[in-house]
């Protein structure tokens, strides 16, 4: 039976990442971290998922804000940067 795999960045404020990731405040150091973790989590589980919830929750339905504000905002265009490392770790799904 194919799944989705869900969910490898949290996309929204409140406690749903982790402290260390709350807490970082340079972009360079939470940018390599989440490469780094998508790169090694996808190529760890292989093939098997249909498909990955690369961002969850970080759209905002705010007529003026489009994505919500998060310990990721601070790096720079994080959600292309997920969804193309993460095409990249694992281009079958």
């Amino acid at each position: 039976m194919k799944m989705r795999a869900h969910n490898l960045i949290w996309g929204s404020p409140g406690p749903h990442n982790p402290p260390f990731v709350i807490a970082e405040k340079d972009p360079a150091v939470l940018e390599k971290y989440m490469i780094d973790y998508i790169n090694e989590t996808v190529k760890a589980i292989g093939d098997y998922p249909l498909a990955w919830d690369v961002i969850n929750e970080a759209i905002d339905n705010s007529p003026h804000n489009y994505i919500k504000e998060s310990p990721w905002t601070i790096v720079d265009d994080y959600i292309c940067k997920a969804f193309k490392t993460a095409k990249a770790a694992n281009p079958n799904i």
